[in-house]
């Protein structure tokens, strides 16, 4: 029962670090208007080719 506790929880910790390594930037949510939410990307790693280039893209989303 150890071992799977120890391999659940490394399982966890190695996908959150994956998916903190392969995101490219931030998508901030923009709530303060009232009318509807307004959407900014915030690139930090590669270029705009790379993303386009991608099958699929990792953002971490914050709020303002």
């Amino acid at each position: 029962m150890l071992y799977f506790i120890l391999g659940f929880l490394s399982g966890i910790l190695v996908a959150l670090v994956g998916v903190d390594i392969s995101s490219r930037g931030n998508l901030c949510l923009d709530v303060t208007e009232p009318d509807s939410p307004y959407l900014f990307v915030e690139i930090s790693r590669g270029t705009m080719n790379d993303i386009l280039n991608s099958k699929y893209v990792v953002f971490r989303v914050t709020r303002r």
